[in-house]
């Protein structure tokens, strides 16, 4: 792992700073036909060695690992009906409307209809890889379950992190390429991931940050220092990937809290500037860092403060035969239960769960589920960075900010008067004007610099 992580890095930053956006689209690309690919052949593969579907849900069911629906109102349960509704939808707002990696490529296209359908197509996307991790968790466990075999507490793995490629290793170890392909399927979804990151980052520190202090630059230099920026980038992505190894937890859980802990403060700096004619960049600084704090605090917190809520049971040991060849049976006499009454049937250990004296005061705030962080930040952002604002307003920037930078309810909705379709797209008008640096990815070759400096 030391050696693969800054092997992959590399590659990453290479083809991110040469290729540009383009690179990083088509990468994506192919990296994702193989991130389904692989992860089909774990499912399939798994439900056959569970005895099917139904058998699967069975062992999960009974081990009292569903709980499709819990409208719990307490934010500190961790999944709840509220959580993942309300609060996960809520994170995902800014992922698809101030994400600099999704605007770059909404400003990558030709006309606002092709960046909406860009939206649709993404969400959809994203739905479909949620389905399959959660089939693949699911035949993960069932499968376990199956051979009587817990390998965490067999010591055959030393983490929860290991389970999936621990478990490809059971069923597929002896087919020739397809651990291979594993491995494929789990770089490629890194470096989907962080290629667009490094792409963004870059963007973003150049156009905001740098582009005004060296717009006397020749086009190749600056091609030159956006390059750069993506290897600075792709370096303190890196150094962050061994900094997430030693953390405790599930890492896909520890990547959305840190990830909704920034994101939810720059969706509230974009909120607070869109609402308010009263705000300034003193409110945003100020509630931005103060949600930025707040989150970042209680996540490290949970990191460190036990579960309200203890992991559920161990699964037994002995059919952990070392080879995963248990001829344990893994037929089933009952039915799969209703989805919406496993929340009422779980086992008898997990429904002993109850709160400990230890969880009060500030240790019941680190409690908070993940789920709510986006939320929790950008609520701080808009209340701390209003009430900055106005105590620092400036009524000559108030009069100055244009009617068109506000937002509108009325033009959120997707009802469009004949008046309004006559006119030209905000975003099409910004293409017009800015044609010269609009990702086009015909003019990669003659234009490198713009491959890396398209935004909004």
């Amino acid at each position: 792992m030391s050696l693969s992580v800054p092997l992959m890095s590399t590659v990453c930053i290479i083809y991110t700073a040469l290729g540009g956006m383009r690179a990083v689209i088509w990468t994506d690309v192919f990296q994702s036909l193989t991130m389904v690919g692989g992860m089909l052949a774990i499912i399939i593969k798994g439900f056959i060695s569970v005895g099917g579907i139904g058998n699967a849900f069975n062992y999960a069911n009974r081990e009292g690992r569903l709980n499709w629906v819990d409208f719990d109102p307490d934010p500190t349960v961790r999944h709840t009906f509220w959580g993942i509704i309300i609060g996960l939808s809520i994170s995902w707002l800014p992922a698809y409307g101030t994400s600099q990696a999704a605007l770059q490529r909404y400003s990558a296209t030709e006309s606002l209809s092709k960046a909406k359908m860009t939206i649709v197509f993404g969400a959809a996307a994203n739905i479909l890889s949620e389905i399959l991790a959660a089939l693949a968790a699911l035949v993960t466990f069932a499968y376990f379950a199956s051979k009587r075999c817990d390998p965490i507490e067999a010591g055959e793995i030393d983490n929860e992190n290991q389970l999936l490629p621990h478990f490809v290793m059971k069923i597929f170890g002896g087919t020739p390429g397809f651990v291979g392909l594993f491995l494929a399927t789990l770089y490629g979804g890194a470096l989907s991931s962080v290629s667009s990151a490094l792409s963004g980052s870059a963007a973003n520190c150049w156009e905001d940050v740098m582009k005004p202090h060296f717009s006397s630059l020749s086009e190749a230099r600056k091609a030159l220092i956006n390059r750069l920026l993506v290897a600075v980038f792709g370096i303190l992505a890196t150094a962050m990937s061994f900094l997430v190894m030693v953390l405790p937890g599930p890492i896909s859980q520890i990547s959305m809290a840190l990830c909704n802990s920034v994101i939810g403060s720059v969706f509230g700096i974009f909120l607070l500037g869109g609402i308010s004619r009263h705000s300034n960049w003193k409110g945003a600084l100020v509630g931005g860092l103060v949600s930025l704090t707040t989150i970042v605090w209680i996540s490290v917190g949970s990191m460190y403060v036990p579960s309200k809520y203890p992991s559920f049971p161990a699964l037994p040991e002995d059919g952990c035969s070392g080879d995963g060849n248990s001829t344990t049976d893994i037929s089933f006499t009952t039915e799969l239960s209703s989805p919406f009454t496993t929340a009422q049937s779980r086992s008898s250990a997990i429904d002993e769960m109850k709160w400990t004296p230890d969880h009060t005061g500030i240790n019941r705030f680190y409690c908070l589920s993940y789920t709510w962080y986006t939320l929790l930040a950008t609520v701080i952002t808009l209340v701390i960075g209003y009430v900055t604002s106005f105590a620092f307003r400036d009524k000559a920037l108030e009069e100055a900010v244009e009617d068109r930078l506000l937002i509108k309810f009325r033009t959120c909705s997707c009802k469009i008067s004949p008046e309004n379709n006559e006119e030209e797209s905000g975003l099409e008008r910004q293409n017009k004007e800015q044609r010269n640096g609009k990702m086009d990815f015909s003019d990669s070759k003659k234009f490198p610099d713009r491959q890396l400096t398209s935004s909004f």
